[in-house]
């Protein structure tokens, strides 16, 4: 996911170049690639860039994911991953910039609407971004909350603290006094371990979610399990990578394999958990192997 850098002065694009060096590296990198891009509309990154930086400076306002489809040859599957001399087409400046023909009105009246897509959200006890998102109705769920937050919450996702103020992108979704998400007392008959419908109630809440996985995996083993779950859904069983497609509670990629637990995996958690845990053993050889490997590499 693309962080939102600190806002600094915008840096001067140049000319696309044929040859990269990149210091510090002492290996021998493939060609990067170049675009067919006039210099107006090409930017070279430089280290500390990040493509929220660079959208921000070329006239995208906070739409980097814009920015990266367009330039998803070059970048390649991650987001996070741009690596200096590596040439962007910035064409979305001459577009929207002021240069591009439009009154100072229009500009105006395109930074309002910008604005209205945004609201601001304080962290309160017992928040997630999973439950943000969903309070929110963010498409591309927590991982677009965080997208946006990178800078204020830090290098772990579930680190939130009480207090901090997120920037929150609605994307025209509900805003108008939403709706606070009860929390799940019981979870009391959710977590028999079934993946169809005909297992019980199906907890649709964080808590009621954790009671049931931890009914369906060994006492020592549930820590690690929700350690990983925190950090790549928050415990939400519809989030969504919106780059790379991942879906529900353990990410599976594509979704569609979860359906070996259950036809009904998009809707259900407690057959997410049962995929998860499968996954998890057949691989890791139980949850905790998964999360030590989950340490190493920031994925499992």
């Amino acid at each position: 996911m693309a962080g939102t850098g600190t806002r600094r002065a915008p840096k001067q694009h140049i000319a696309a170049r044929r040859v990269v060096t990149v210091a510090g590296i002492g290996i021998a990198l493939p060609a990067l690639g170049t675009l067919a891009a006039s210099a107006a509309n090409a930017y070279t990154v430089e280290k500390g860039d990040t493509l929220s930086d660079i959208a921000a400076d070329h006239g995208y306002g906070s739409d980097w994911q814009k920015l990266y489809e367009a330039n998803k040859k070059t970048v390649g599957d991650d987001p996070d991953l741009i690596l200096p001399g590596q040439n962007l087409d910035i064409e979305g400046q001459a577009k929207s910039g002021a240069g591009s023909g439009g009154t100072a009105d229009q500009t105006a009246d395109k930074a309002a609407d910008s604005d209205q897509r945004y609201v601001t959200h304080t962290v309160a006890a017992g928040d997630s971004l999973g439950k943000i998102a969903e309070k929110y109705d963010v498409p591309g769920g927590w991982q677009r909350v965080y997208a946006d937050n990178k800078d204020t919450i830090g290098s772990d996702p579930a680190a939130l603290k009480v207090g901090t103020k997120l920037k929150i992108d609605t994307e025209g979704g509900k805003v108008a006094n939403p709706v606070q998400q009860a929390s799940d007392s019981s979870g009391s008959d959710s977590g028999s371990g079934g993946s169809g419908s005909g297992s019980g109630s199906i907890p649709t809440t964080e808590a009621g979610i954790k009671a049931a996985a931890q009914k369906m995996m060994p006492a020592d083993q549930f820590t690690c399990f929700s350690n990983i779950v925190e950090r790549e859904s928050s415990w939400n069983y519809k989030a969504t990578n919106p780059t790379s497609g991942a879906y529900g509670l353990v990410q599976a990629l594509p979704g569609s394999k979860m359906a070996s637990a259950g036809d009904d995996w998009r809707t259900n958690p407690i057959t997410q958990i049962k995929w998860g845990l499968t996954y998890m053993n057949e691989r890791y050889d139980s949850p905790c192997g998964a999360w030590e490997f989950w340490q190493a590499n920031q994925w499992y």
